[in-house]
């Protein structure tokens, strides 16, 4: 049996020399939001006015959070998101102005998004404790108390210089409501989804996402038993607050908000167990809406609203004809989808999540995994209004293990550039976007992407020959490396005889190893002291058929990847993750004079090596050529 076996592997991003403070994708080139006046900063969430004045709302404080002191509070650019300040037609000055009064006793004020209407009014939503409740009946500990309350709005007419009183954004009583800790005295819940208007016909829908919550901020212990190992999470429903009129009605007594799904219940995770913090974004049919969610699933949790009808308990999905695990992997942690309109006139979606669902001691996705963001393009499949997603691509990274990267907005300026804001909880970061990385994952499985040409290209090399230059893996360096191999009849008695077959290496700095009995393939890196390993996932490359493996090293974010068969291994359904990532590897040069084949049963047919980092996308090129 005569099997192709075509290796690309060892791709890095190529910068030079401190690549680490180079790479757009590293979180500390970022441009700061906020000010040094607090230290605490959340979910940075950006519009951009008709004037060209960029306006970033945010959740801050001078203390930790969930604090009483907590507030939302306004920033402005006039530079296309260089510098922030609190100055109307002036240069930044790195201060933030509260939107509502300071108040270090409470009531908190948090979780802030704004809305631009088409004729140009400025609306923030978030939630507000009025009633000031911080603790349980009958106790005086203080506790956690910033998603108690009600969804307050406020307006601006003028760019977010000056804004309307503050007034309610009513949301209907659900079950979820009436048993909560406080057996319905107030309401439990917060947004995190970046509002937005579709129009069709001279009409108008605009959808605000809303989570409540049930237990656990205030009180714990009063979660059921079963719940109380998260019980800080769980349970919580997801929501839709609809206006069929906020775009264009300017008297806010007459806005008409309805709260989706009308029932008792809300939207749920396919394991019920989490479902919070989602993200809406429009399906091709007016009205029709696409809802992703954070779960303990380890996956990302998705409803949609389609027809009339709410289906829950879904996932997002890769496009078809992927191999072993077809959904896309998320810890417990927030995410962001948007929509887009190119130029052509076609919508595409891009997503930034995590790209992996390891499990923690307790078995469920962990919230601890928020490093590196990826993003991920996405299409409606056959106008099915079916989002099917292709190939991640890293987008942002920071080099700490302690990092958590989180409740991020994506949006595109008036150039057609496209941006992430992210928040590590301390800092908060407008981040510009590698504009190749978006272009081709917008492009990606298309000749719309350039094939990276090959620096060297060895057809038929012989069982040893000099190894190509091997990156300095600790100064970001990289490698790609394409290789065409076929195993010959033997290859079946490699299943037999040895389960671990060394076929490829470059000295002692790369190894690659087949193991047959699990259709896996392993790549090992050294320098002499440290080591990265990466295996595939498992039973793509069984001992039969033709396959090809990509495998990627990234110097300049200690990352590593698979690609087989044109697929970026996730992990599949054995591994929480597809990919090496060690952000305080030290990892140097590699080094070797020669490279050799196995010749039992391995015939090595083309070697192809790339100079510098290559996408997913450029990876999937290579793949397809």
């Amino acid at each position: 049996m005569m099997v192709l076996l075509a290796l690309v592997a060892l791709a890095t991003t190529f910068i030079g020399k401190g690549v680490q403070d180079k790479d757009t994708r590293n979180v500390v080139t970022g441009i700061t939001l906020g000010s040094t006046s607090n230290s605490y900063y959340d979910q940075p969430q950006i519009v951009i006015l008709p004037s060209g004045v960029w306006v970033c709302v945010l959740t801050s404080g001078p203390d930790k959070e969930g604090q009483p002191s907590e507030n939302v509070y306004i920033q402005y650019s006039h530079d296309f998101g260089k510098t922030w300040g609190t100055n109307q037609g002036s240069p930044g000055n790195g201060e933030i102005r509260p939107l509502e009064p300071e108040h270090p006793y409470g009531p908190p004020a948090a979780w802030v998004n704004p809305l631009l209407t088409s004729y140009g009014r400025l609306y923030i939503a978030y939630t507000y404790n009025i009633q000031n409740i911080t603790t349980m009946p009958g106790s005086q500990v203080h506790r956690r108390s910033d998603t108690v309350g009600i969804q307050a709005m406020r307006y601006s007419d003028d760019g977010g210089i000056t804004w309307s009183e503050r007034f309610e954004m009513p949301t209907d009583v659900k079950d979820i409501d009436k048993n909560n800790e406080l057996h319905g005295a107030a309401k439990e819940g917060w947004s995190v989804g970046k509002p937005f208007t579709v129009t069709q016909g001279g009409k108008s829908v605009t959808y605000f996402q809303f989570c409540k919550r049930a237990c656990g901020l205030l009180n714990p212990s009063q979660c059921p038993a079963s719940q109380k190992i998260h019980a800080e999470y769980v349970p919580m429903q997801e929501f839709v607050i609809v206006s069929d009129n906020i775009d264009y009605e300017k008297n806010v007594s007459k806005l008409h908000f309805s709260t989706e799904p009308t029932g008792p219940v809300g939207l749920l995770s396919k394991a019920d167990n989490l479902t919070e913090e989602g993200n809406l974004i429009p399906l091709p049919n007016f009205g029709d809406v696409y809802y992703t969610m954070r779960t303990f699933d380890g996956y990302v949790g998705v409803a949609h609203y389609i027809n009339g009808i709410w289906t829950d308990k879904l996932r997002a999905m890769y496009r078809e004809g992927r191999p072993g695990s077809m959904s896309l992997k998320q810890p417990n942690g927030p995410l962001s989808p948007r929509k887009f309109t190119l130029s052509n006139g076609d919508d595409v979606y891009l997503l930034l999540y995590y790209n992996r669902g390891l499990p923690d001691a307790t078995g469920q996705a962990s919230w601890g995994l928020r490093n590196p963001y990826w993003l991920v393009a996405g299409w409606d499949s056959n106008n099915s209004n079916h989002i099917e997603w292709g190939q991640p691509e890293v987008i942002l990274y920071e080099l700490s293990s302690s990092a958590r990267l989180g409740y991020p907005d994506l949006f595109r300026d008036e150039n057609g550039r496209y941006y992430a804001t992210e928040t590590d909880k301390v800092t908060a970061r407008l981040h510009p976007l590698d504009s190749t990385l978006v272009e081709n994952l917008i492009h990606q499985g298309t000749n719309s992407v350039p094939l990276p040409p090959a620096e060297k290209d060895y057809k038929n090399p012989p069982s040893s020959f000099p190894s190509p230059p091997l990156p300095d893996v600790a100064n970001g360096e990289g490698l790609t490396m394409y290789i065409q191999m076929e195993f010959g009849e033997n290859l079946n008695m490699l299943k037999t005889t040895s389960t671990n077959v060394s076929f490829f290496n470059c000295g002692d700095a790369l190894d690659l190893t087949y193991v047959a009995d699990e259709g896996t393939v392993t790549i090992k890196v050294t320098d002499g002291i440290e080591t990265w390993s990466l295996t595939s996932d498992d039973d793509l490359v069984p001992a039969h058929g033709n396959h090809s493996l990509l495998f990627n090293i990234d110097g300049a974010g200690k990352l590593m990847h698979v690609m087989i068969d044109g697929f970026l291994c996730d992990g599949g359904l054995s591994r929480g993750q597809g990919f090496f990532f060690n952000p305080v590897a030290k990892l140097g040069k590699l080094s070797a004079e020669t490279c050799s084949i196995n010749s039992n049963g391995f015939r090595l047919t083309q070697i192809q090596t790339f100079a510098r980092s290559l996408s997913t996308s450029e990876m999937l090129r290579v793949t397809n050529q």
